[in-house]
């Protein structure tokens, strides 16, 4: 069982310290790295269950 991404509610901004999720998140926008992190984590373990 994997949680994909973890507080996506702060996507695409935040700002208490510089971190990489903000910088993809501006370029992909969150609907657009919500699908980018599942895809990627169902081709690591497709019989996963994924949250």
């Amino acid at each position: 069982m994997w949680d994909v991404i973890n507080e996506i509610v702060i996507v695409p901004i935040f700002d208490k310290y510089d971190n990489v999720i903000t910088k993809i998140s501006k370029d992909l926008g969150r609907v657009g790295i919500i699908k980018e992190m599942f895809t990627k984590t169902r081709d690591f373990n497709p019989g996963a269950t994924l949250l």
